[in-house]
């Protein structure tokens, strides 16, 4: 046989080894997409179930390698795994990148892969009504607020036929809400039937509230409003501790109908306890119902110049909310941009594994012709296939290494290189900053904005993000480690806040998403919260 013909076969035959070869890979979102897109699609979905709270980078890019494989011709064991990473990838675009359009194409795409398989899916008209009530709560306008309504119907409906209890509740108690804000409550008189008689498996406790809540808006729809009050005072003292927003919504609901019965003193009296409630969890999203009848009452008790103030502070409220993402999410936007990214570099990789099919066929066929050489070749390729996955895990580890090592992304202070501000002012600026983080508890809401630091700071917000950045950090990073330090001696400080569960702690510093708070505790700390409180309930 001559020399060239053996080098071919070596070549080809290698092909075939690795790419039959499982490779082993770590948890990082630095993976490597070309091992991941090697993964069967069970083994990435249930990957990324594992890293969901820890590592949602990580995660998301394990749902998009599944979600990118969907084909119409694919088996129908394969489109509904393909189905699974597309919800997925909402969940982690819409509760921790705050995206809405990727978020809305992952639903598109979720739907395109229902109708091909000709099923039901209650999670997607449930994410859908999600989606259209953050609309509404943002803009008030009816016509998304009825939307959102209209898909937490189908989704309810949906969810009692193929019996998935779970998504059946979430999807009453967001209709009940949304058609107690639009003043349509009597339009769910049927489905509450049907949810009440079919969805017994929720179980005792959680029926019993959502029956008792929704008999009691019903109540106060009908100006019933006494006995509205006696349906709200049964139902609060089986709400578990841990549900802070089901007590606040209680609470609200409380002094809405004793503003309603004429009864304005009390309704103060309870809107004073549902502000006290609501600044110790720092919910500050949840003033918004509390400032508006806090007008409303002092109108009805005819002192105008308090209704004006509590209108300000309304107003004031709204637009806060409704701004403060847009400086808020600069990391997380830059990471979904990377996910695009990703996605053409699977496509790519898509066809480029097409052809290494035909030259593993053309690989095969040549194996057979040279027979004994064949084997020969075969163990010199295995020892150099297990040489070759040694040297990636080593070199998996090393960049493991790096990235543990490092404190966050250092920016390229060169952008600066045109600034006017002196070093000296610099300084001034920094002492301001940290003056803020270690005196002011506004930073511990979650609405707390570069703009407002800077008001804080007594300077201008473009100069604050400046002199944070040349400290190699960013706003998010520095105020999520300030949090952090804040989470951490509220759990050594047993005797004020031993009540209080770890996702509360993480509600009362700033953090909206249980995820966040975790993932960021990990990497300020490198232990998991439960592993931090756990430590120091033992050294109390």
């Amino acid at each position: 046989m001559s020399k060239s013909l053996l080098v071919l076969i070596q070549v080809l035959l290698l092909c075939c080894i690795l790419a039959s070869c499982g490779v082993a890979y770590h948890d990082s979102v630095e993976d490597d997409l070309d091992v991941l897109s090697q993964e069967s699609a069970a083994e990435l979905l249930e990957r990324a179930d594992r890293l969901y709270d820890q590592l949602p980078d990580s995660a998301l890019v394990c749902y998009t390698v599944v979600a990118n494989r969907y084909q119409p011709s694919l088996k129908r064991q394969d489109k509904e795994l393909c189905l699974k990473a597309e919800l997925g990838k909402w969940e982690l675009i819409f509760f921790n990148y705050f995206d809405y359009t990727a978020a809305f194409d992952a639903l598109e795409n979720a739907e395109r892969i229902k109708n091909d398989l000709g099923i039901i899916v209650p999670r997607i008209p449930l994410y859908l009504g999600s989606m259209y009530q953050t609309a509404y709560e943002q803009t008030q306008a009816e016509e998304p607020g009825k939307m959102a309504l209209d898909y937490f119907r189908d989704a309810l409906r949906n969810a009692i036929d193929t019996q998935e209890w779970i998504v059946a509740r979430m999807a009453f108690d967001n209709s009940v809400e949304m058609a107690h804000s639009l003043g349509c409550l009597n339009e769910l008189e049927e489905d509450a039937v049907i949810y009440y008689e079919h969805a017994g498996d929720i179980g005792e406790y959680s029926m019993a509230f959502d029956k008792g809540y929704y008999s009691a808006l019903r109540l106060m729809e009908n100006a019933d409003y006494e006995s509205a009050l006696i349906e709200l005072d049964s139902i609060e003292p089986i709400i578990s501790p841990e549900h802070i927003r089901y007590i606040y919504t209680v609470i609200v609901t409380r002094a809405e109908a004793l503003i309603k019965s004429g009864k304005g003193p009390e309704a103060l009296r309870e809107l004073d306890r549902a502000e006290k409630f609501a600044n110790e969890y720092n919910m500050r999203d949840a003033k918004l119902d509390l400032y508006r009848l806090r007008e409303e009452c002092f109108s009805i008790l005819g002192k105008n110049s308090d209704a004006d103030r509590w209108h300000r502070e309304y107003v004031m409220l709204k637009d806060s909310l409704l701004n403060y993402r847009q400086v808020e999410q600069l990391s997380e936007r830059k990471f979904l941009r990377r996910m695009t990214e990703m996605e053409h570099t699977l496509a790519h990789m898509h066809t480029q594994r097409q052809r290494q099919h035909i030259a593993i066929l053309s690989a095969i066929i040549i194996m057979f012709l040279v027979g004994c050489s064949a084997f020969v070749l075969y163990r010199k390729n295995r020892y150099l296939s297990e040489a070759n996955r040694a040297l990636y895990q080593k070199t998996v580890e090393m960049l493991r290494s790096e990235e543990n090592n490092g404190n966050g992304e250092v920016l390229n202070a060169s952008k600066y290189r045109g600034s006017n501000l002196t070093s000296e002012t610099k300084e001034d600026i920094w002492n301001a900053i940290n003056a803020v983080l270690k005196h002011n508890d506004e930073i511990l809401s979650p609405d707390f904005s570069l703009a407002r630091l800077a008001e804080l700071a007594g300077s201008k917000e473009k100069y604050v993000s400046q002199v944070i950045n040349e400290r190699g950090c960013n706003f998010n990073m520095l105020m999520n480690d300030r949090r952090i330090d804040e989470a951490c001696r509220r759990i050594d400080d047993f005797g004020r806040y031993g009540h209080l569960t770890i996702e509360a702690i993480g509600n009362s510093v700033g953090f909206r998403s249980a995820n966040a708070f975790r993932t960021n505790f990990k990497r300020r700390t490198g232990l998991a919260p439960s592993t931090y409180m756990e430590m120091s309930r033992k050294g109390n």
